[in-house]
């Protein structure tokens, strides 16, 4: 009668294959090193079922998990180097990155926005404009998607935008994008 599976817990009660019942509910909790959050982020299964329903959502099921897990480490690492001021090293794991995406046939789909964001800010402050003129223009195509669920993110993508304008001295064209920015929250959140 005890025996239902080898181990179980049902409630706080424990019950192991020989039968035995131990109750666990007021049992104190072990304290657990603080984790990283890389740790945490690869070892929680609701994450793993979160990159599911972002995969599906985005039309990139097809892409094993595995790419998009170096794709997010590549996008990690690039940002951790454009705070820090190296830009040459954010502009190599950026374009790794963005290779990775095109390789899967997704190097115009809203994934490669952070991306381009970051090539183009990074090209800005080496001051390459061709190139990062190339990569604002690819990043404005890609807001006008609007490639997030949540439209307080797609709005919040204009000013990005109107910030890589003014670095590009476009500041008429800055000016209508956080025009844009202002009119979509207070569409989506009140004025």
């Amino acid at each position: 009668m005890f025996n239902i599976l080898n181990d179980k817990r049902y409630n706080g009660i424990r019950i192991n294959a020989q039968g035995t019942i131990r109750d666990e509910r007021n049992k104190p909790k072990a304290l657990s090193p603080r984790r990283q959050p890389s740790q945490f982020l690869y070892s929680n299964p609701n994450v793993t079922e979160k990159l599911a329903q972002r995969k599906t959502r985005l039309n990139i099921a097809h892409v094993p998990d595995q790419v998009i897990t170096e794709r997010d480490r590549l996008r990690r690492k690039a940002m951790d180097w454009f705070t820090s001021g190296n830009m040459k090293a954010a502009i190599n794991n950026s374009l790794q990155s963005l290779r990775l995406m095109e390789l899967q046939g997704l190097g115009h789909c809203g994934e490669t926005l952070p991306e381009c964001m970051i090539l183009a800010k990074c090209y800005f402050k080496l001051e390459d404009r061709k190139e990062a003129r190339f990569y604002l223009h690819r990043s404005n195509k890609l807001v006008q998607t609007e490639p997030y669920r949540e439209p307080g993110t797609n709005a919040a993508l204009y000013s990005i935008l109107a910030e890589l304008y003014m670095l590009d001295h476009e500041y008429e064209h800055a000016r209508s994008l956080y025009r844009s920015y202002v009119r979509k929250m207070e569409a989506h959140f009140g004025p």
